[in-house]
């Protein structure tokens, strides 16, 4: 067993890629980090979120991931780019009644 340093705030949320070798940490400095579980070694740290970074999910097909923050979005992630594909925003506002708009990072569009 290791311990592996890396995020600079507490981690709040871990999730392990299907295939066992990589795991995706959420973490209070706002950032995830993508690991090696063999080497112990980041290989992507993912930045883009204002708030704390407390929920993550890494999709099926294991090269996208969903993160939620305490900026009120969830992002979903290319986990081998680094780059956020689409923001969800207006989290309050989605319910039976509400709507939620993707948001890509080039465009914005926002539904009420």
């Amino acid at each position: 067993m290791s311990t592996h340093g890396g995020h600079t705030d507490s981690v709040t949320a871990v999730a392990v890629l299907a295939h066992g070798d990589h795991a995706l940490s959420a973490s209070d400095d706002n950032t995830l980090r993508l690991w090696d579980l063999a080497t112990g070694e980041t290989l992507r740290t993912l930045k883009g979120q204002s708030g704390s970074v407390a929920a993550v999910a890494v999709l099926a097909d294991g090269r996208r991931a969903l993160s939620g923050s305490r900026d009120n979005t969830l992002r979903l992630l290319d986990l081998a780019t680094g780059e956020t594909l689409c923001t969800l925003e207006g989290h309050t506002s989605l319910g039976p009644r509400g709507g939620g708009a993707c948001r890509r990072p080039s465009r914005s569009l926002r539904l009420r």
